[in-house]
């Protein structure tokens, strides 16, 4: 669909502003927006596993469901991942 166009597009120009900007300041390198998309999932969710331990609630980190039944129960739009669960 279109969120498929929109992120390789998104990525394009990252490269390019990054190949250009590269020579006159050291840039990171850029990776896909779903790969950077993803580790901040996890990152959020470690914060939030983090926390509720913190207030006395135990929580786990889950991956290996099946997301397409998840995002079907939850109607969670296809242009959506869902990377792992808390």
């Amino acid at each position: 669909g279109s969120s498929g166009s929109s992120t390789h597009l998104s990525t394009i120009l990252k490269q390019t502003f990054t190949s250009a900007l590269s020579p006159i300041q050291p840039m990171p390198t850029m990776e896909n927006v779903e790969s950077w998309s993803y580790k901040n999932a996890g990152i959020i969710a470690q914060q939030y596993t983090l926390s509720a331990t913190a207030h006395g609630l135990s929580t786990c980190m889950m991956e290996g469901y099946d997301a397409r039944r998840v995002k079907e129960i939850l109607r969670i739009p296809e242009r959506y991942g869902v990377p792992l669960m808390v």
